[in-house]
């Protein structure tokens, strides 16, 4: 479909291409075109020509559209009936769940839905049953802590996606790569950090400390400038010890909070910044999620904010169902890292790119004061990155175009002397029209040229 439309020059070719780069991260096989509507940019058209194309294919050897799939893949046999089986159980569950422990939702929420269907991307979760089979996957890809029948996992049994198998590891050479200093294998100890926002405040924040207190691991508050929880190691028996952040972060969000993130923008803002920060290893903690029914906006629609950020970001899902399975998870986590790293030679690197394993008997890290100092926000802009923010803010002006218009005109100085050279309005009101930007090489229209004139024309 993609190269037919791409031939025929049509504007689809770019959602086709969007809508496979997004399949290509989905680690789970789907029963049918239907169901691909969990996934971003896939429409109801897009579904239907798929499973068009399916029974279409299947037909032609005479068999049903579900063998056909299974045939076409190295699937187990029957994996339709387990899948099938699989959301029975979660359905009986949830029911259960919710006749024992909440009471009735209010229904008045529109005006909350449609607020959220206008902050959330595309995830798409449309069938309860697909929305319940997807809850089961996440909720398991982390291993429940608080059971005490659970044999005692690896480090990667607790935090590895399926799609992320071997980004721990360095992506420099090391040749280039410069060691400020090391720390030798019992020369450093493994402290748990803790933001200080999350421990001072209201009620809630000193339950957590308090919880904090009763576990048997040494942790210490610090104001951490991305992410809730981080680990460090940090060198003993000196007076002023040298810091090493390890490659693990969390961002805790209670389901309230990431709610109203939803709402407020925090939401897209801060995972950007954890995609960013240089770690490979994101934990996405939502606590309190046995209340995911009885929010200010539809449970549907948190679900999907939260497959968004598991399929898209690769980040990994944690629930809890209170702050002290939060720390339970937290005192597990310190364990396994001290484990992890308490035998390994770590080496302080300068640059985020840098961070990962080097062979088996070492890691590279960064200095967290170097760490939280480039982890703040708005640190290290450069003036084209200033202005394709600036220009993102004019209505109409989406990221691909502010880019587009930066490369030709990389700081407002520039444009602005373009302007001057200019010999009319009508020429100045056209100046950027017809640059091209995004996948299609789309031409930029003119009223874009004329509201990005108006700012830099405008004495008032």
């Amino acid at each position: 479909m993609k190269d037919d439309a791409s031939k025929k020059g049509l504007q689809s070719a770019k959602t086709y291409h969007q809508a496979i780069l997004s399949l290509k991260k989905y680690p789970m096989p789907l029963q049918s075109g239907a169901e691909a509507k969990i996934l971003q940019n896939f429409g109801p058209k897009i579904c239907k020509l798929l499973d068009a194309r399916l029974a279409k294919d299947a037909s032609e050897v005479g068999i049903s559209p579900e063998e056909y799939l299974e045939g076409s893949g190295n699937f187990p046999i029957h994996w339709f009936d387990q899948l099938k089986e699989r959301e029975k159980l979660q359905k009986e569950t949830t029911s259960k769940s919710n006749d024992k422990n909440v009471p009735k939702q209010p229904a008045k929420r529109a005006k909350k839905q449609k607020c959220l269907k206008e902050s959330v991307p595309k995830a798409d979760v449309e069938k309860e049953s697909t929305v319940e089979r997807m809850s089961t996957i996440a909720a398991n890809e982390c291993i429940d802590l608080t059971d005490d029948n659970v044999e005692e996992p690896i480090i990667h049994d607790i935090v590895m996606t399926p799609s992320q198998p071997n980004s721990s590891q360095s992506t420099l050479p090391t040749s280039k790569i410069k060691t400020l200093f090391t720390l030798q294998p019992g020369t450093f100890k493994v402290v748990l950090c803790v933001d200080i926002r999350e421990t001072h405040g209201h009620q809630k924040k000193n339950k957590l400390k308090k919880q904090l207190d009763s576990l048997k691991i040494e942790w210490s508050e610090k104001n951490l400038q991305i992410g809730d929880f981080a680990w460090v190691a940090r060198e003993v028996s000196t007076t002023n010890p040298q810091e090493l952040i390890l490659d693990y972060i969390i961002e805790r969000k209670c389901l309230s909070d990431l709610t109203q993130s939803i709402l407020d923008g925090r939401y897209h803002e801060q995972k950007n910044r954890l995609s960013k920060c240089g770690l490979k290893n994101i934990i996405y903690l939502l606590e309190d999620f046995n209340q995911i029914d009885h929010q200010t906006l539809p449970a549907k629609t948190l679900r999907q904010a939260i497959y968004n950020t598991q399929v898209t970001h690769n980040f990994c899902i944690k629930h809890t169902n209170s702050i002290k399975e939060t720390c339970q998870y937290l005192e597990m986590m310190t364990r396994q890292l001290k484990f992890m790293y308490g035998s390994k030679t770590l080496e302080a690197v300068p640059e985020q790119s840098a961070i990962g394993a080097c062979g088996d008997s070492s890691f590279r890290l960064m200095e967290f004061k170097t760490f939280n100092s480039l982890s703040r926000k708005n640190v290290g802009l450069s003036i084209t990155e200033c202005f394709m923010r600036q220009l993102t803010e004019i209505t109409s002006v989406s990221g691909e175009k502010a880019e587009a218009i930066t490369n030709k005109y990389p700081t407002p100085l520039l444009l602005y002397e373009a302007y001057q050279h200019c010999a009319d309005t009508k020429e100045k009101e056209n100046l950027v029209t017809g640059i091209r930007f995004g996948f299609m090489q789309q031409k930029m229209g003119k009223g874009v040229s004329k509201a990005l004139y108006l700012m830099f024309n405008t004495e008032q």
